[in-house]
């Protein structure tokens, strides 16, 4: 096949297999901005689970990795078979089983800081404030108290402290997002028993 051919030679002068160089070309076309997704995919080969499914070949090709949506998945994977249709897929996409049922966050402090790595030395990518959604979509091996976001409101990924978060199901995610929100302004507010200036405070509010 000379096209096969061509895209092959072209793969190795760049020094990338042509799975790899799939990667690269649908990683620059659905998440061409890392700040604001997350597509790490690698070709893996490995020898053991090719004997244990009694493959044809000596090794098994595998798209192992994390990507944030079900649309980028499959159009890696389509491009994938186009070089090799046997290729097994491993990609998972969010929610991740890993991080279990509390996927999702609420910014529970007035603002909170949003880090490239998990370190409060780590260069700040943006800010949230106090009751922006989010989704969980990694840990820290070595930082327990840092986890990996992604924000619902402008899309960055990035590291934040465990503590700044209220973690949450999908149900209780999906129910805060649909109800009304108040904004408070002042840097305090009494709260009232009845909707009645002259009524007793009930408790007072320090932003």
């Amino acid at each position: 096949n000379n096209n096969y051919s061509i895209f092959n030679n072209f793969a190795m002068a760049q020094k990338v297999t042509p799975l790899e160089k799939v990667i690269q070309d649908i990683k620059k076309k659905v998440a061409s901005d890392e700040r604001i997704t997350l597509f790490d995919v690698k070709i893996v080969h490995d020898v053991a689970k090719a004997q244990k499914n009694l493959a044809g070949s000596p090794t098994l090709t595998i798209a192992r990795g994390k990507v944030l949506d079900k649309t980028q998945k499959d159009e890696l994977i389509k491009a994938l078979r186009v070089i090799d249709k046997n290729i097994q897929d491993e990609i998972k996409i969010f929610p991740y089983a890993e991080i279990g049922e509390l996927s999702y966050g609420i910014v529970n402090l007035p603002v909170m800081q949003i880090r490239d790595n998990p370190k409060h030395s780590a260069q700040l990518i943006t800010q949230a404030i106090m009751g922006t959604t989010l989704r969980v979509i990694g840990k820290s091996s070595k930082k327990a108290d840092w986890i990996q976001i992604c924000m619902d409101e402008d899309k960055y990924v990035g590291w934040a402290k465990k503590v700044d978060i209220s973690f949450v199901n999908k149900s209780s995610y999906e129910k805060y997002k649909s109800e009304n929100k108040i904004l408070i302004t002042d840097l305090a507010v009494n709260l009232l028993k009845e909707e009645d200036k002259t009524s007793k405070l009930d408790e007072k509010v320090f932003m």
